[in-house]
């Protein structure tokens, strides 16, 4: 519903100088939007700039669980990421055997996160 001077209810505006200032937004109870991840976030500023392997690692530390689930990710994590080769430290012997069993769709995964085709493989570290 307008407002005489034109404005709908809730654009009120306040005057500084000569410029209409709009007012402040006030969100309604309930109406609060869930948090979102800060790699969700980074990720498409991440994907603009030039591929760093250290910013790459940092992002799959952050997706892990959504890479390999939340079992493996209790037991599995990145250490590194060098020439493509994504290395991993576990100390569960089982873990690592899912892990190689399934490390083509683990590959895709981790590449689907960082927006960019930089892990060819998985390796396993000591």
């Amino acid at each position: 519903m307008r407002e005489e001077d034109g404005r709908t209810a809730g654009e009120e505006t306040r005057r500084e100088g000569a410029e209409a200032v709009p007012a402040p937004r006030v969100r309604r109870p309930g109406s609060r939007r869930p948090p979102r991840l800060a790699g969700d976030l980074l990720g498409p500023v991440l994907r603009s700039v030039a591929p760093n392997p250290s910013v790459a690692l940092l992002s799959l530390n952050g997706a892990w669980e959504r890479v390999v689930g939340p079992s493996r990710a209790a037991v599995v994590r990145p250490a590194s990421l060098e020439d493509g080769v994504l290395w991993l430290r576990s100390s569960d012997y089982a873990a690592k055997t899912e892990i190689r069993f399934s490390e083509a769709e683990i590959v895709d995964r981790a590449n689907e996160v960082l927006g960019v085709r930089l892990v060819r493989g998985i390796r396993f570290r000591a």
